[in-house]
């Protein structure tokens, strides 16, 4: 049976080309399979678990529900919001889909939802810790006559979601669907050729045809839900009630009891991080 022309695509599936195996078959199916090997080449298991990333474009709808989702999740309610959004994910270098049961092939929850945050703006006043000191530069210092200075890079973070990357299954031509019932055919008759006993303990399985490719990017795209975001409640804050003792060379602070209000940020956390001995529940 011919192959299609060559071209880059059948040039790595001949480098996946089978031999058959010196041992003698010990099923129906790869005795078969053996004997097909003289009328067409039969593919390594190997080339099926080859993957690659494709990165999907995000329709303007899906671009703007995740924009939504940043936007609630990084409290801008900005609608000139920077945040930028892509869709990554890791799929099988070639996709089989079995004709003609199969339309689409969907690899679920295979993307991965980026967010992103271009920095490309001019700072005048830097502040950088350094062994518990802080250096201040400023631009037109007369201190610090360096001007200002120019931070450039990106900001990368991946949603805590995933969506499904689809590929609609190529039309098989019609030439070809002949092609294809030849091919169950010269099944069909090497499996009526093999010995009896080899039919008798294994079971007959009718062969599937398939389409074997390797989609372009463009050719995939996104569906699935877009969840809506949820937000861990603020905690009220936590004023304390203290206990101060001086002393000459330092002041001690008991902490006598603490209490929630809504105007204060919380940091009982850091009471216990900073605090000695016992603790009242």
């Amino acid at each position: 049976m011919p192959l299609p022309n060559t071209n880059s695509f059948t040039e790595e599936l001949a480098v996946s080309f089978e031999k058959a195996s010196p041992q003698k078959p010990k099923t129906l199916a790869e005795a078969v399979s053996d004997s097909l090997l003289e009328r067409m080449p039969r593919l390594s298991p190997d080339l099926f678990n080859k993957t690659r990333v494709v990165h999907p474009t995000l329709t303007p709808n899906q671009l703007k529900r995740v924009k939504e989702y940043q936007d609630r999740i990084m409290e801008t309610h900005n609608e000139d919001s920077a945040f930028g959004s892509s869709c990554s994910a890791e799929i099988p270098r070639f996709t089989l889909a079995h004709v003609p049961r199969q339309k689409t092939i969907t690899y679920k929850n295979a993307c991965a939802v980026l967010g992103s945050l271009d920095i490309n703006d001019r700072i005048s006043d830097l502040r950088i810790g350094l062994r518990g000191s802080v250096l201040n530069f400023r631009s037109g210092s007369n201190n610090y006559m360096i001007g200002s200075i120019r931070l450039q890079g990106r900001l990368e973070w991946e949603l805590p979601f995933k969506l499904d990357v689809n590929v609609d299954v190529p039309t098989v031509p019609t030439s070809f669907i002949d092609l294809g019932d030849e091919a169950i055919g010269l099944y069909s008759d090497i499996v009526r050729q093999m010995p009896r006993n080899l039919r008798e303990k294994t079971e007959y399985t009718t062969p599937s045809m398939g389409i074997l490719w390797a989609p372009t990017d463009s050719s995939l795209y996104v569906s699935g839900e877009i969840p809506e975001p949820t937000r861990s409640p603020q905690p009220n804050g936590d004023p304390a009630l203290v206990l101060e003792i001086q002393d000459s060379a330092r002041s001690y602070h008991h902490v006598v009891a603490v209490w929630n209000i809504g105007e204060e940020l919380p940091f009982r956390n850091w009471i216990a991080e900073y605090s000695e001995g016992r603790s009242k529940k």
